[in-house]
């Protein structure tokens, strides 16, 4: 059966640059650059407005039941799309 993986990017802002955010921290500049990656992969990336980590930003987060990935940037997204696969990979393994 073919699973659907979708990594969630946390966009979150916050009004105030008092407390860290992931909108603050490049998450949108992530989610940008995430979409063509993970194409070629056959997953979903989209944005989610908080995962309530964000003094650990950004953060993104495999669904379904995935982990969550602190401190992302755009030199470790290969490794996370490798990751994603391996995940989806995982998820479709006969029981």
């Amino acid at each position: 059966m073919n699973k659907t993986v979708t990594l969630l990017v946390c966009v979150n802002q916050r009004l105030t640059d008092q407390k860290p955010s992931c909108g603050a921290s490049g998450s949108k500049a992530l989610l940008a650059a995430l979409k063509p990656l993970v194409k070629e992969h056959g997953l979903n990336v989209g944005p989610i407005s908080c995962l309530g980590l964000c003094e650990k930003g950004p953060n993104v987060r495999l669904v379904p039941a995935g982990p969550v990935f602190h401190h992302v940037t755009p030199e470790k997204l290969n490794a996370l799309v490798v990751k994603a696969v391996e995940f989806k990979e995982n998820l479709e393994k006969p029981d």
